[in-house]
């Protein structure tokens, strides 16, 4: 199943394998990853760490939902960044690291237009480039400021990201990556959410990586 036909027949159909807002999730991914592909699994990457963190936390089944869901369109926002920038091989200039900075408050505005339908995440989205120093963005919040749910999904993110290979650079070794979360632990991230990362990584990775629903979902965000 290819093209156009075939990404429309998946999200017709998706209703008999999942429910809620997830379809619409899927939807939006496929629209931002006929800009950067990238993004598209990424994000789905995110959002299965980030439910698979909650859980060991011990958050409740619609909180570990609502923060999957949040994952999944975190980066919602870039879908307006220029493909120059997005797909810029080298170091960005201030101005360029300006516009992508934008991503989050652009990408909680835009869920916010869609009435309640997005209304349990928007914070979420809207944070989770905060740090807990309060040194981030878009608010300078610090601490337990930062809603819980936007701090699993920094975490999350910010291990998908250094464990990935971009155009700029290449992928860092899982032993840094961790080491490198552990280091900012109580500065750039929320050490609780630290925490139960590192001491549940071999079972946290072990779950992502066996989700049932990988293969599926990768078909649909590759057939844009």
């Amino acid at each position: 199943m290819t093209g156009s036909r075939g990404c429309i027949n998946i999200i017709e159909n998706m209703d008999r394998t999942i429910n809620g807002l997830e379809p619409v999730a899927f939807w939006l991914l496929s629209v931002v990853g006929a800009k950067d592909t990238y993004t598209t699994h990424h994000s789905y990457y995110v959002a299965v760490l980030a439910k698979a963190i909650a859980e060991k936390i011990g958050l409740n089944q619609e909180q570990v939902e609502q923060i999957y869901l949040a994952g999944l369109l975190h980066d919602i926002g870039k879908i307006v960044i220029p493909d120059y920038i997005l797909q810029k091989p080298g170091k960005l200039t201030k101005s360029e690291f300006a516009e992508v900075k934008k991503h989050p408050e652009t990408g909680y505005l835009l869920l916010r237009s869609a009435g309640d339908l997005f209304k349990p995440i928007l914070k979420y989205v809207r944070h989770h480039h905060e740090r807990w120093d309060g040194l981030g963005y878009p608010a300078q919040l610090k601490g337990n400021e930062i809603p819980l749910g936007a701090a699993i999904v920094a975490v999350a993110d910010a291990y998908d990201a250094m464990i990935s290979s971009r155009p700029y650079r290449v992928a860092m070794a899982e032993a840094e990556v961790l080491a490198e979360i552990q280091k900012n632990s109580g500065t750039q991230f929320h050490p609780e959410v630290v925490e139960v990362f590192i001491r549940n990584y071999q079972e946290i990775k072990s779950n992502v990586s066996g989700d049932a629903k990988y293969a599926w979902v990768k078909r649909m965000l590759d057939c844009n």
